[in-house]
This record gives C-alpha cells, sequence and structure tokens, in this order.
C-alpha cells in the first residue's frame, strides 16, 4: 500500500512539472520570436546601410571627379549629404536592433537565472 502511495506521489510531482513545462511553452516561443524578429531587423538595417554606402561611395566619386575638373556642382554636393543623413540613419537602426538582440539575450539569461 505504501507503494502506491509513493508511486501516486510520484506521479503527481511529474504531472505537476509537465504542467509547468507545457504552460512555459508560449513564453519560450515568445522569447524565441523577440530574438527573430530583432535579428531580421538587425538584417534589414544591414541590408540598407550596405546601400546607402555604395551609393555613398558613387557620389564621391563624382564628387572627386568634378573637382579633378574644377567644376563644383551643388546637386552632386546635395546628394551626398542626403546620402550621408540615411546613412547615419540605418546606422543607427543597426545598432538599435543589435541593442534589442542583446537586451531580449540578457533578460532571457536574467528569468532563466531567477528561476533555476
Amino acid at each position: 500500500m505504501d507503494n502506491i502511495l509513493v508511486l501516486e506521489e510520484r506521479l503527481e510531482t511529474a504531472l505537476g512539472r509537465i504542467a509547468l513545462a507545457v504552460g512555459a511553452l508560449p513564453e519560450i516561443e515568445d522569447k524565441t520570436g523577440n530574438i527573430a524578429g530583432s535579428v531580421v531587423a538587425l538584417e534589414e538595417a544591414l541590408s540598407k546601410l550596405t546601400q546607402s554606402n555604395a551609393q555613398l561611395r558613387e557620389i564621391n566619386h563624382q564628387l572627386r571627379e568634378a573637382n579633378s575638373k574644377s567644376v563644383g556642382d551643388p546637386e552632386l554636393i546635395n546628394n551626398a549629404l542626403k546620402i550621408e543623413i540615411d546613412n547615419i540613419r540605418h546606422e543607427r537602426a543597426a545598432e538599435k536592433s543589435q541593442i534589442n538582440i542583446l537586451l531580449t539575450v540578457l533578460t532571457d539569461a536574467a528569468e532563466e537565472q531567477k528561476h533555476a
């Protein structure tokens, strides 16, 4: 009879653990989704930054050519400044995405430490 009571207790404990684990599944999925979303945002920001850098290199090349001919082109200068401003915005977006990834990972690690 004692064996049955012990087995019932062990089963209840095991079922309780399983219920906790199943209850935590959406939380785990949310954490994974947060990191995945941040990584996607980072990839997009880095792609835009790469494109902006290519445009900036091209406009700088055009500016050097215009300067070598002693012909200042205000439109080229204006375009170069616009691209530089866009470049700074894309850099900030990439940095923001990197920070979000780090915060998500650190928050998850802190939560795991709390529950351990």
